[in-house]
């Protein structure tokens, strides 16, 4: 088990990751071995939108790399929790023949959560623009709050695996029969990107 203070260059987006795993082997008999192995991981971490054009023509000057645009306080970071799980047992029929059986999950789920600056809608100067997916000639942008809570991702397989050798007619053979079974799941809820006030603002040197 181990913490992580993760220290980003970008201004209010430092974030914590919590890692734990265990690995465990069994040796039941001298021709059966039982292997398990656990892993789970925590992350949060704010995310840091990019710049756009002046304009939809111009690129911004003296933009710092350490400043978080459309930084608001009360924004929630990306929050990501992962568990893999994996088993597998072995076992020995004779000095060339064995089989095992294996099995794995591994599940993740992500809570997206992202305050960004896009486009220029609300400013003066982009309202005879078509679609002003830019920031205003002046610098000014539009700051939306994304959410896309409970984004569920999980990967489910089982595998069995026969092996040996033989000789026939004065030939080595080796045979290995197996069977595989993977099921993916995703389970997502619609995201959606908030304005509500609309928020804007502008990005400084």
């Amino acid at each position: 088990m181990a913490p992580e203070d993760l220290h980003s260059y970008v201004e209010h987006t430092d974030g914590q990751r919590d890692f734990a795993s265990l690995a465990f082997d069994w040796n039941i008999s001298p021709d059966a071995l039982l292997q398990l192995d656990a892993e789970y991981q925590t992350k949060e971490q704010r995310s840091a939108p990019g710049y756009q054009l002046l304009g939809g023509t111009r690129l911004p000057h003296h933009a710092s790399p350490k400043k978080l645009l459309a930084h608001q306080s009360g924004s929630k970071p990306v929050t990501t929790d992962a568990l893999n799980l994996y088993g597998n047992f072995e076992y020995r029929f004779s000095d060339t023949w064995k089989g095992n059986i294996s099995a794995s999950r591994s599940r993740v789920v992500i809570d997206d959560y992202s305050s960004f600056a896009w486009g220029c809608y609300g400013s003066a100067s982009c309202a005879n623009a078509a679609v002003p997916n830019y920031f205003s000639p002046e610098g000014d942008y539009d700051i939306y709050d994304f959410r896309s809570p409970d984004d569920t991702r999980r990967n489910d397989e089982v595998q069995a695996v026969f092996t040996g050798a033989f000789v026939t007619g004065g030939l080595d053979h080796e045979l290995s029969v197996g069977a595989l079974r993977y099921r993916q799941a995703d389970q997502q809820a619609p995201p959606a990107a908030h304005q509500q006030p609309p928020l804007r603002a502008k990005y400084s040197f």
